[in-house]
């Protein structure tokens, strides 16, 4: 009876270590995708707003100000392209939360998002290559439409408070929990303590990619993030396949 007790004790223990070493690997990967996409979401903000029409298709803190600026100044054309952002983006994550798969796991859920991401991005990359940048103002909402769907996709990563396409308050988050633990207090969401620090910093090494790119690639800068977002469809794919 002893014998057969142990052995339970140690199949269980046994299962709750793979457990804990899976879960540890896919907090890995997820980390790593949303550093992925934290480049992909720099590369965009930065490449619309230099080469495109100097409104922001991820930032819509910025727009928000912008838009009111443009309204101060009288300057219709500006209140219009931060406008158009702000409206490419709220669709954008109206569409790809409406496309999300709540009974699997991430990035699997997201697959559709996923999706909807990719082919705004190919169609960016295709009319600019193909058309260039006029009329501009399709090309702010289509880049915006992106960044929504991808803001919907991260928002059910269960990495709470990190977000690839505005950093404001992953920076927030980043220095608070550094502050937590300096002070051995234990944050709130203690997960991948690093993560947020790091989504900031690659998001302003995409930012600074996707401007340089831009100037010397002009649409061939598309083609980075939508390589970065098409490995996150096929990854969320091969999760939905196993």
């Amino acid at each position: 009876m002893a014998t057969a007790t142990a052995k339970s004790e140690r199949a269980e223990a046994g299962r709750k270590a793979w457990a804990r070493q899976r879960h540890r690997r896919l907090s890995a990967r997820t980390s790593g995708l949303l550093l992925a996409l934290a480049f992909a979401g720099g590369s965009v903000d930065a490449s619309t707003y230099l080469a495109i029409g100097h409104a922001f298709p991820a930032n819509m803190t910025g727009n928000t100000v912008l838009v009111a600026l443009a309204v101060v100044r009288g300057a219709g054309g500006d209140a219009l392209r931060s406008g158009l952002a702000l409206a490419g983006f709220c669709i954008g994550v109206a569409a790809g939360t409406a496309a999300l798969r709540s009974r699997r796991r991430w990035p699997a859920k997201a697959l559709v998002t996923f999706g909807v991401e990719t082919a705004a991005l190919s169609v960016l990359l295709l009319w600019w290559a193909l058309i260039g940048v006029r009329p501009r103002y399709a090309l702010i909402a289509v880049a915006a439409l992106a960044m929504g769907a991808q803001s919907a996709a991260v928002r059910v990563s269960h990495m709470g408070g990190v977000n690839t396409t505005y950093v404001t308050g992953t920076l927030t988050k980043a220095i608070a929990g550094a502050v937590m633990r300096l002070r051995a207090q234990r944050p709130a969401d203690s997960g991948a303590p690093a993560l947020p620090g790091g989504v900031w910093l690659v998001y302003g090494i995409g930012a600074l990619v996707g401007g340089v790119a831009a100037k010397y690639w002009g649409a061939g800068e598309v083609a980075i993030p939508l390589a970065i977002v098409l490995t996150c469809l096929l990854i969320a794919l091969a999760d939905r396949e196993g």
